[in-house]
């Protein structure tokens, strides 16, 4: 037989009170903007977004095949001559020659050196004559070296713009000859000797 279950005790309150609802809580606005990878909103910013995606991998991957060409190529002119230009200012004795007039009796040529500072360089003229049957360049040419010899007896570096590179020349007497030779074709060309 199945037991009756037992009656609970059961006791009601004094007072009766009334729970008090709590504030339901609110949503804290979004402050930040929505991320740029969310997923376009129409058709139109799906395929903008893709074509940005696109253009951005390709600039990237065009800038990188340049570097590499470059790389590959070598410097480009103007690095060259910016190279030249600074290897020109180095501390030391420095300066630029350059041919202003040639005629068949007399020539003339500047001169801008510096020691130690470009900033202190000076622009210096010089006017050559020759004689009857002499080469006028070859005079302008052995001003030059005197120039030269006021600063260096031994070796000195020469920026060649014919070669695109600095030499190592003697300014030594008995290099007269070769030195003489190789202004002439610095300033006058290669062939200068059937010119």
């Amino acid at each position: 037989k199945p037991k009756k279950p037992k009656p609970q005790d059961f006791s009601v309150p004094e007072v009766m009170t009334q729970p008090t609802p709590s504030p339901l809580p609110m949503p804290a606005p979004n402050k930040q903007p929505p991320a740029p990878n969310e997923p376009p909103v129409d058709m139109m910013a799906m395929v903008n977004q893709r074509r940005a995606q696109r253009q951005a991998v390709e600039s990237y991957a065009a800038q990188q095949n340049a570097e590499a060409a470059a790389r590959e190529r070598g410097p480009s002119e103007d690095e060259k001559r910016d190279r030249r230009i600074m290897e020109n200012l180095k501390v030391g004795t420095n300066g630029i020659f350059e041919v202003k007039r040639i005629e068949t009796n007399s020539a003339s040529f500047s001169f801008k050196g510096w020691t130690d500072n470009y900033n202190n360089a000076k622009m210096q003229f010089y006017q050559v004559e020759a004689r009857s049957g002499q080469d006028i360049r070859l005079v302008m040419i052995r001003r030059m070296i005197d120039l030269i010899r006021e600063h260096y007896q031994g070796d000195f570096d020469w920026e060649s713009h014919r070669l695109g590179r600095s030499v190592v020349k003697s300014a030594r007497i008995e290099d007269s000859a070769e030195l003489e030779d190789f202004l002439m074709q610095e300033f006058f060309g290669p062939h200068y000797k059937t010119q």
